[in-house]
């Protein structure tokens, strides 16, 4: 009996549990494994494989399934005070026994069921017919059911159709939600959504905090935070969420656990890292209470959040921690739902230089976020899996990634597309599309400058240095100075090297640099001060620098950058770059000399040093080459 009850209700508390059997026979199918017990404050009891409740239940007789629900009810009756796990699971079986629900009832069961992301369930309440005074409220629920069960197009129309029917501010604060979450990757969500919060405050008032403030004024707040952080309007978001933080009808884990999220969200993008990292680590705190975290809708987005702050500060150990499944005491928190574990832990392998792992978790990733993407962070996926292939070497699938990317019809959050077009940008420039992604990458770079996304604007100005547009230093160094970030020695060495190119600074922030886990700036910086000091003819230093970039460059199999290329390629003087010209314009030695008014000797001498330099044998292979690149290019990678 207890093993048919607990597949028809779900996790029940165990008191409730031994009013309905016997402890003997508690125990003997805890013993056989059957069952486990659940720790927190109060015991409960659910299966062992949960996955096996579906076909038990339909095992069970309808008649002895009423029998069952009768006893359960005498001894859980359902109430205010009753958990929204235990209000969706008996309410579902109410219902699958034919018996009445009350409209009320069945809201709440819509509600928590949206909450506990179960969709089907809360599809099954929202298809009961209720009075015209629930019907708004149930078809907002049935519309956030639709887009959790991916049915994007039906989800919108039942949304909008919610709102219209809204005849309290409870109902279309609920319709208000319906709409942000269905619209969020429409092109037009920001005319969508402001043109819906503008009807809600002619209709029901302007929304405000003060004393007064309803629960449904909050709940539309919290839409116009969660708006104003998708469109990367930092100020007026901030400014929201720290005033409904002090109001005392959030006090409550969900809502903190929600804005705290957010913050840090914002305080990432804005170069905030430390603040942010201490909010991520007080809302871990929270979701990982003994008891549990009552809204898995709210923890999935806030643990994707506070793991990005991680990432964003550099925090390498922690972020591994996170994204470790057999840690967790809330198994809600994996991440693995629609990729964005796998998104996480590529985005990490990306900013320290480990291609080889970001590769496979891209794929994935990007696999599972085109079949259920309601966060809008597969443009993410692809920039960054277009870039990781590029920087191994594979310009045909980066191309075909770029490809994707640009014909995908939808939008991301402003801080996402911001960085996913930067990667896009970045792979542009090494696929061959050099002044298309270089004009992008800058754009971006002044975008976020303007709107004050210092965070955001270091990872495009690393990767404005990457493919070679040294302009982008002193900015970086501007940038390195207003972070506040634990990794921020790292970001200041970093720039101050490149801007005094010095190759005793190149070589110490290389160490900075690996000390702090950047393996790729690292072996990047420990390049650069190699070839500084060959130049200045310091062998010995030479030599040691250059065992260490072997010893750096072998634990990156396959890695292809472009500051490897510029800096490693032999190069020209001024002057052999000017005779090269002449050879590849058909000149003749004797005609060059005239030209430039030096000996046919001098040439000639030119010509020599210049064939070994580039290992080449002849006048022809070398009007190949110069007529095969465009100057600048050839400068760019040429000259000392």
């Amino acid at each position: 009996m207890i093993i048919d009850i607990l597949a028809l209700a779900g996790t029940l508390p165990l008191d409730t549990i031994l009013e309905l059997s016997s402890v003997a026979a508690v125990d003997d199918i805890q013993q056989r494994e059957l069952v486990v017990i659940v720790p927190g404050p109060v015991l409960r009891m659910q299966l062992s494989r949960p996955a096996t409740a579906a076909s038990i239940r339909a095992m069970v007789p309808i008649g002895r399934s009423r029998q069952l629900l009768k006893e359960v009810s005498k001894a859980l009756p359902t109430t205010r005070q009753s958990s929204p796990i235990e209000i969706t699971n008996i309410t579902r079986w109410t219902l699958d026994c034919g018996l009445p629900v009350e409209d009320d009832q069945l809201l709440r069961a819509a509600v928590f069921a949206n909450q506990l992301m179960r969709p089907v369930a809360a599809l099954q309440f929202c298809s009961m017919p209720v009075q015209s005074e629930y019907l708004a409220a149930l078809l907002a629920e049935k519309a956030v059911a639709l887009l959790n069960q991916n049915q994007v197009v039906e989800a919108r129309s039942q949304a909008r159709r919610a709102f219209e029917l809204a005849t309290t501010p409870e109902a279309a604060a609920s319709a208000l939600r319906a709409v942000h979450v269905s619209h969020f990757a429409e092109l037009d969500y920001e005319e969508q959504i402001n043109r819906v919060l503008e009807q809600f405050q002619h209709r029901f008032g302007i929304v405000s905090v003060h004393a007064a403030t309803t629960r449904a004024q909050i709940d539309v707040l919290m839409v116009m935070a969660k708006r104003d952080v998708t469109l990367g309007n930092v100020e007026g978001a901030k400014t929201i969420i720290e005033e409904i933080q002090k109001h005392p009808l959030t006090d409550n884990v969900s809502d903190r656990v929600l804005l705290k999220a957010l913050l840090a969200e914002v305080f990432c993008a804005t170069g905030r890292m430390s603040q942010a990292v201490v909010l991520a680590g007080e809302v871990f705190a929270e979701l990982e209470r003994p008891e549990g975290f009552p809204r898995p809708d709210v923890s999935l987005l806030a643990y994707t959040r506070s793991v990005a702050a991680l990432i964003y500060d550099g925090d390498w150990d922690l972020v591994r921690a996170a994204l470790q499944p057999e840690i967790f005491v809330n198994t809600d928190l994996m991440l693995s739902s629609g990729g964005l574990r796998d998104l996480a832990a590529a985005t990490m392998a990306c900013r320290r230089g480990h291609f080889e792992e970001s590769l496979p978790a891209l794929r994935s990733a990007s696999v599972a976020l085109a079949d259920y993407d309601p966060w809008s962070v597969l443009p993410t996926a692809l920039g960054l899996l277009a870039y990781s292939l590029v920087m191994q070497g594979d310009l045909v699938g980066s191309q075909e990634q770029l490809s994707q990317l640009a014909l995908l019809n939808r939008r991301s959050g402003k801080f996402h597309e911001l960085e996913a077009s930067a990667y896009a940008a970045a792979a542009q420039v090494m696929t061959g599309q050099r002044e298309m992604g270089l004009a992008r990458l800058r754009s971006l770079q002044r975008e976020c400058r303007t709107r004050g996304l210092v965070g955001i604007e270091m990872t495009v100005l690393s990767l404005l240095m990457r493919v070679g547009d040294s302009t982008a230093v002193p900015r970086l160094s501007e940038v390195a100075a207003m972070v506040d970030s634990g990794s921020k020695e790292f970001f200041l060495e970093w720039s101050n090297a490149l801007g005094s190119q010095n190759p005793e600074d190149l070589d110490r922030a290389s160490i900075v640099a690996m000390k702090y886990g950047f393996d790729l700036v690292a072996v990047e910086l420990a390049t650069h001060a190699l070839n500084k000091f060959h130049d200045s003819g310091k062998v010995h230093r030479s030599r040691k620098t250059a065992s260490k970039v072997v010893a750096m460059r072998e634990q990156m199999p396959g890695l292809v950058s472009p500051v490897f290329n510029a800096i490693e390629a032999p190069k020209m003087t001024r002057r052999e770059h000017q005779i090269a010209l002449l050879v590849a314009q058909g000149e003749s030695n004797n005609s060059i000399a005239t030209r430039l008014h030096v000996s046919l000797r001098t040439i000639e001498g030119h010509l020599y040093r210049t064939f070994i330099k580039l290992d080449i044998q002849s006048r022809e292979q070398l009007a190949s080459l110069m007529n095969g690149e465009e100057p600048q290019q050839l400068t760019d990678s040429y000259y000392s």
